[in-house]
């Protein structure tokens, strides 16, 4: 199961400390499991319509968690440089790169809202999730 299943709740205690990195100083985008993490919050954040753009109610969201209130000339100026859909809200693909420049210009923003929104310093999850599993059988049963 990946880690961003939320299967495992908790750090496996034979895990040693990873060093994660946010950002891969080699390509300077998401590490993998950083763009692992982000597309998982996204997925979490995008429920009131799940219409694959995270509207302003649920921009709010993300940042509430740490206490930080956005206004919707914050959420429009996030627009104008992230939106690529046309559908004025923020698709996935914007929500990474507007995550991926959090993390490069203020890494202990990024980390703050990794922390509250479940994650240990080594991205695994700390809180319970909420997964559904489906099993499909070739034989009607």
């Amino acid at each position: 199961m990946p880690r961003t299943s939320g299967c495992g709740l908790i750090r496996p205690k034979t895990a040693a400390k990873e060093n994660t990195v946010l950002i891969d100083p080699r390509t300077r985008e998401l590490s993998h499991i950083a763009e692992l993490i982000a597309k998982d919050i996204f997925r979490r954040l995008d429920k009131i319509e799940i219409n694959n753009i995270i509207e302003f109610d649920e921009y709010q969201e993300l940042y509430s968690r740490i206490n930080e209130n956005v206004t919707m000339s914050d959420y429009k100026k996030v627009l104008n440089e992230y939106c690529h859909n046309g559908e004025g809200g923020l698709s996935r693909r914007g929500f990474l790169e507007m995550f991926k420049d959090l993390a490069l210009n203020n890494q202990s923003k990024a980390w703050k809202l990794l922390k509250a929104w479940g994650y240990d310093e080594d991205l695994y999850p700390v809180e319970a999730r909420t997964f559904m599993l489906t099993t499909h059988s070739m034989n009607l049963i």
